[in-house]
């Protein structure tokens, strides 16, 4: 009895095992040994404008914030075009707001055009209550009157368009007194500042370099043999120094290298501690799409 319970044992044994086999047998890995870390952000950062360096506000080592300021170029000409491109809106601005010119005409009109008109009435009732002359001295100021109406509303108008140029001009004004600070697109540390206060830059020289170390990419080749560039699935793991990470695979290239037949992989890992840095290497675990 005790024999054929250890049976039973065992069997069940073996039957509870059988769901992780079957688990582990759905799909595959590949360990490549050779795999490098690299930056992801590694941003040359470029001045837009020619000038002067006025003033550097960070040094290698530094840590900066998207937008946050690297240095300044002299600005006391763009502010002086800042401030004279603000005068001429706000003049444009009070003289398109001032209609007193345009009402005037509009009364003008009226009452020139009821004088007249009253006129030409009184002739049909007197005939020489009025003379020609007079009679056509109205109807000048009546068109005179006119034709002033008309010329307001144009100048009116004009005035409008200029508050708009005016307006484009003072945002152009800004945006160039802007460029004079060069800000980091990108977050993270300084590692090169190329320039020094008083020296004379181009528009796109490279001013300083930042890179961020959050995230990196793990880059390796994966022989054809070992699997092709569509199997290899998201999930990967970098190894270092008997540390796993956990990583993503986010490009296999479609290019198959002739002599060697091997193709990229790329992979990302994050980086919170800072840990890991580019140039290191390692081992990376790719795993393979399921099996349908």
């Amino acid at each position: 009895m005790k024999f054929f319970a250890a049976i039973l044992f065992v069997a069940a044994l073996t039957c509870s095992t059988c769901p992780a086999q079957d688990s582990l047998a759905e799909f595959e890995t590949v360990q490549i040994e050779a795999a490098q870390l690299q930056l992801i952000v590694n941003v040359e950062i470029a001045a837009g404008d020619a000038g002067v360096i006025e003033k550097l506000s960070v040094r290698e080592g530094a840590n900066v914030e998207e937008g946050g300021i690297l240095l300044t170029l002299d600005r006391a000409r763009a502010k002086a075009q800042s401030i004279t491109a603000r005068s001429e809106y706000e003049i444009a601005r009070e003289e398109n707001e001032n209609d007193i010119d345009l009402k005037f005409a509009k009364v003008s009109e009226e009452v020139s055009c009821q004088v007249y008109k009253r006129s030409l009435q009184a002739i049909k009732q007197y005939a020489k209550s009025v003379s020609k002359t007079e009679l056509e001295r109205l109807k000048l100021e009546y068109e005179r009157a006119r034709l002033s109406g008309e010329q307001a509303e144009r100048t009116a108008a004009t005035n409008e368009l200029n508050v708009e140029l005016r307006k484009a001009q003072l945002d152009l004004a800004t945006v160039e007194l802007e460029n004079r600070e060069i800000k980091t697109p990108v977050s993270g540390s300084v590692v090169q500042v190329y320039r020094q206060v008083g020296e004379w830059v181009q528009p796109g020289q490279p001013v300083a370099r930042v890179i961020n170390l959050k995230k990196l990419r793990v880059s390796c080749r994966c022989y054809l043999k070992d699997a092709s560039p569509e199997t290899i699935a998201e999930e990967a793991t970098f190894v270092r120094d008997g540390k796993e990470f956990k990583a993503k695979v986010v490009f296999a290239s479609p290019e198959i290298d002739p002599d060697v037949q091997d193709f990229i992989v790329w992979a990302e890992v994050e980086n919170p501690t800072g840990n890991l840095k580019p140039g290191m290497s390692g081992s990376i675990v790719l795993r393979k799409k399921e099996l349908k």
